[in-house]
């Protein structure tokens, strides 16, 4: 998953930021753990899980788990880091100075920009699902089905660490969306706009990257239509 979030322009992830960030994420996650091993551990606290990993059971398993969890909040925070970079870059890219006019061009780069951040937040979804659904089946077996109440603590922490990767990943999207309607209702709301070419442009349209073809180096109006051509205004170049 990072290496797919590695793949859009982004800022650079700075290492001692995301070390800390992870320390934190990890004492989110785990602070209660401390508090099973050496506080709430025996039978009349309600104990009633014994693993290898436990400092009473083992200690090396225990210690090794402990850094098996801070490795992941590791991951984990380099995940977050890289999502809030790319919704920065989306940030900055959308807040730039305003263009004077909007062209069908621009509407089509805003277009095939949602169907990246779609794609990418489909991706993180159900590999987030995929990362975080097995610390679920553990807490419910540990706290359901053996009665084991003192895992609670940490099911809510790591929940809410999964909601929150959640959210990192799909503020992208969202800024994308918003920036595609913005740009959208504007062209529609101009006088002479050509509606007929510029509702054709969507990012429902699986087929928008191959609807038009944009010639960079002359005027900016080139927008040319690869596939079927309604009649177009004469004006492509909508006033902003």
């Amino acid at each position: 998953m990072i290496a797919l979030w590695r793949s859009v322009p982004r800022y650079a992830i700075r290492p001692v930021p995301t070390l800390l960030a992870a320390v934190g994420l990890y004492v989110i996650f785990n602070w209660s753990g401390y508090i099973r091993a050496f506080v709430l551990n025996a039978p009349e606290s309600g104990r009633k899980v014994y693993y290898f990993a436990h400092w009473d059971v083992s200690r090396t398993g225990f210690v090794l788990q402990e850094c098996r969890a801070y490795v992941l909040m590791v991951f984990v925070a380099l995940f977050i880091g890289l999502a809030d970079s790319v919704a920065g870059w989306l940030r900055d890219s959308i807040g730039g100075a305003p263009h004077p006019t909007i062209t069908l061009s621009d509407l089509t780069t805003a277009a095939v920009k949602n169907i990246e951040m779609l794609r990418l937040w489909q991706f993180s979804s159900l590999l987030l699902a995929v990362i975080f659904i097995p610390w679920s089946y553990f807490y419910w077996d540990n706290i359901v089905a053996v009665n084991d109440r003192r895992y609670l603590p940490a099911a809510l922490g790591i929940h809410l660490i999964w909601l929150f990767c959640w959210y990192q990943a799909t503020r992208p999207l969202l800024l994308s969306l918003q920036n595609w309607r913005e740009l959208k209702l504007s062209a529609l709301s101009a006088s002479g706009a050509d509606h007929a070419a510029i509702k054709d442009i969507s990012p429902e349209n699986k087929h928008v990257t191959h609807l038009f073809s944009v010639n960079t180096d002359s005027a900016p109006l080139s927008v040319t239509r690869k596939l079927h051509t309604p009649k177009a205004s004469g004006n492509l170049l909508v006033p902003g």
